[in-house]
């Protein structure tokens, strides 16, 4: 992940022309975290680095060895290698495992991990390996990204239904039912985890809400962040108790990581989707982030 960086102009007023980044949010499989660090964005390196597969035809294997940086240190207990947050999809583990998992490193130390590049679909494909230490702690990540080479599908004509929402209708919720039974109030934005699940950017409701692809409750839908109240909670560190203002937009990464363009707050949220993850140290990432409370979320 690549943290922006931002040159002033000689002749601007730099206390006028800095800006703060907000990036929030850890969850877990079982726990949903807020992560709030107010930064002041000039030039920060990013502490994430990327590994770049080359083109693999669909139905081909790829193999390299990624290196992933622990900038605290620490002794790894589990490695992750995931694709768009999910498991065991485009990219997996190797045979010959690495470097990393049971070992203990000391600060700015790197590992190795051997990943397998495995297309399922043509067109660019993202993932990343993550290291968790105690407490599922993250100790470092590297993204990766390869291209799946193949056939496109070709657009045809066919039929048009509703994914979600209830025509005509907003003014109910209706979480944790059918997402085609609840209501949405001006839907803006929308993105697909590695799992098939589809997250809405549900501008006017103040939301962030969450279509199950799979399991239990498959076709349920759910929110994920926002409390419904148009305003901004510094202090709020549960991300469904957290207040947005008009999300329009989110987008995902492939360590599985949401981004909410939370508009009216002119501030970018951060949310960790991925399994097995607790907030991270404050020298794992760039900006770094302090330890926050857990809860309970509806999904798990």
């Amino acid at each position: 992940m690549m943290t922006p960086t931002l040159s002033l102009p000689e002749s601007s007023d730099s206390a006028a022309s800095q800006r703060f980044a907000v990036r929030i949010l850890r969850r877990t499989k079982q726990n949903l975290f807020f992560v709030f660090a107010a930064v002041l964005v000039v030039s920060a390196p990013s502490l994430d680095a990327q590994t770049v597969f080359p083109a693999t035809p669909v139905g081909n294997t790829a193999t390299a060895s990624v290196s992933v940086l622990l900038p605290s240190g620490g002794t790894v207990n589990t490695v992750e290698v995931l694709t768009m947050g999910v498991p065991n999809l485009d990219y997996t583990a190797a045979s010959g495992g690495g470097s990393c998992s049971g070992q203990t490193f000391g600060a700015n130390q790197s590992c190795s991990v051997s990943v397998a590049f495995g297309p399922q679909y043509p067109g660019v494909r993202n993932g990343a390996v993550v290291l968790l230490g105690s407490g599922n702690a993250v100790l470092g990540t590297t993204f990766l990204t390869g291209v799946g080479q193949g056939g496109l599908a070709i657009a045809v004509p066919g039929t048009i239904s509703i994914a979600a929402g209830t025509e005509g209708q907003w003014t109910q919720l209706g979480d944790n039912q059918l997402a085609t039974q609840a209501d949405l109030y001006l839907p803006s934005g929308l993105a697909l985890d590695g799992a098939g699940d589809l997250f809405i950017a549900d501008s006017n409701h103040n939301r962030v809400r969450e279509v199950i692809a799979s399991g239990a409750n498959k076709g349920n839908i759910i929110t994920v962040a926002g409390d419904g109240d148009a305003g901004y909670n510094a202090s709020a560190t549960v991300a469904i108790d957290a207040p947005l203002n008009i999300p329009t937009s989110v987008a995902i990464d492939g360590a599985g990581n949401l981004y909410i363009a939370d508009t009216n707050n002119n501030v970018i949220r951060e949310v960790n989707l991925a399994l097995g993850r607790s907030p991270p140290s404050p020298a794992t990432r760039s900006p770094a982030f302090p330890a926050m409370a857990a809860r309970q979320h509806p999904r798990c």
